[in-house]
């Protein structure tokens, strides 16, 4: 997971890209910067008999947890393999949140609800390598998409450095480079390798 300070110039260096090169290319201005987890959700696995008390209301695993930590509301009770969702009127990390149930007694997992692109794709890639940002953003991120825009940050500035289109047989000398910045965001939500 990257840094609280790393995830600000993320953000503040999109906008600056944007800003730079939306004249020229729409798709930085179609698709919005998020994270593929559900704000504010996380999933919990329950043992089979613990998940009998969560649905009861006899679980007292609640007690180990700070206050602030405990669930709003129960989005889903656990079901016939003991998952639960539960929902936070706080906007807390769901990493760093799910973090503090797997070791409640009964717990078997804690994890972020997370989004899935089916038939498609995250939208923005960021990345970061040898303190450089980079972005691969997506053209038709939700259907089938096709066309990959590469930038990086060198020197401070944002240079564009190509597009990848999966239909063409040519790639660009940048795209092994950019291919980086899917694996990283992936293993930056625990997803990768």
């Amino acid at each position: 997971m990257p840094s609280e300070s790393t995830i600000k110039n993320f953000l503040y260096s999109i906008n600056y890209l944007r800003f730079i090169y939306s004249d020229s290319f729409p798709v930085l201005v179609e698709n919005r910067f998020e994270i593929p987890l559900q704000a504010g959700e996380i999933l919990v696995g329950f043992d089979d008999s613990t998940a009998v008390l969560v649905n009861n209301h006899q679980y007292s695993g609640w007690s180990l947890l700070d206050s602030a930590l405990l669930p709003d509301s129960i989005l889903e009770y656990p079901d016939r393999l003991g998952i639960a969702r539960f929902g936070f009127d706080e906007q807390y990390n769901p990493l760093r949140l799910s973090t503090h149930y797997k070791n409640l007694p009964g717990v078997e997992f804690s994890e972020p609800n997370y989004s899935f692109y089916f038939n498609g794709s995250h939208p923005i890639f960021p990345g970061l390598k040898d303190g450089e940002l980079s972005y691969v953003f997506v053209e038709n991120c939700a259907y089938l998409p096709n066309i990959y825009y590469y930038f990086k940050y060198i020197d401070g500035e944002p240079i564009f450095v190509g597009i990848n289109n999966i239909f063409s047989q040519e790639d660009h000398d940048g795209w092994k480079e950019a291919k980086n910045n899917t694996d990283q965001f992936y293993e930056w939500l625990g997803l990768g390798p």
